[in-house]
């Protein structure tokens, strides 16, 4: 668990520096892309859940975890 929290504080710094970066309205939008980018995410890991099953459980954290570092990378692109 330690990585997934290590990546989701990287995420959350990386998408307040973008957001400090970029206009009102832009900020905005980009508020409204991560909520939704947010909800992909839970959603696609969610499917490779499946009763339960200890293989199904490893794969939703290995989505979780590249689909985070991916956005956490962009979002650190945008804040540069």
């Amino acid at each position: 668990m330690k990585e997934m929290e290590r990546l989701d504080a990287r995420l959350n710094s990386a998408y307040g520096s973008a957001k400090k970066k970029l206009s009102p309205d832009r900020g905005k939008e980009l508020q409204e892309v991560h909520r939704q980018w947010l909800r992909y995410r839970t959603l696609n890991c969610r499917f490779y859940v499946d009763n339960g099953a200890s293989r199904y459980k490893i794969e939703s954290d290995a989505c979780w975890l590249a689909l985070t570092a991916s956005r956490a990378k962009e979002l650190e692109e945008v804040s540069h």
